[in-house]
């Protein structure tokens, strides 16, 4: 189950994506618990899932047939299902982007889809500010986001 600090990160992630994409009418952005199919009986959950408006026939009401942008904030109890498991099944779904928040590391990863394989857009640091290959000019403060983590 989410803790206090994992649910206040998505949180701030979810609420910047919102003050982006909300004004721009870019798309739709919600988070967990909302299932996205990754494969035809195979769902995920991500913290944060956003889709653009010209995909939009992908939110269904009981669950998201696909997603442009998917964020997960890793779990300590099990690192390798962000890491390897979650990052397969995005990839094989054909999410475009894929951000991997680690409380631990201190680092947001973001991920581009390149022939149905990711490839590292950037690692992020705290004090610097990550960047979204797909929604241009969508930023987020790692600092922010992880200070929003603190209990």
């Amino acid at each position: 189950m989410p803790t206090t600090s994992h649910q206040d990160v998505v949180l701030f992630l979810l609420e910047a994506l919102l003050a982006f994409v909300g004004p721009r009418r870019l798309g739709k952005a919600l988070m967990a618990p909302i299932k996205l199919r990754t494969q035809p009986r195979n769902y995920r959950e991500p913290a944060v899932l956003f889709v653009m408006r010209k995909n939009i026939a992908y939110v269904g009401e009981q669950f998201w047939d696909g997603a442009d942008l998917v964020m997960e904030v890793v779990s300590p109890d099990d690192p390798q299902r962000d890491y390897i498991g979650k990052r397969r099944d995005y990839a094989a779904a054909g999410v475009s982007e894929y951000w991997i928040v680690d409380l631990v590391k201190k680092t947001i990863t973001t991920l581009k889809l390149v022939r149905r394989k990711y490839q590292t857009h950037g690692v992020f640091k705290r004090g610097e500010i990550t960047s979204s290959a797909l929604v241009k000019g969508f930023e987020a403060n790692t600092s922010k986001c992880f200070a929003a983590g603190r209990a």
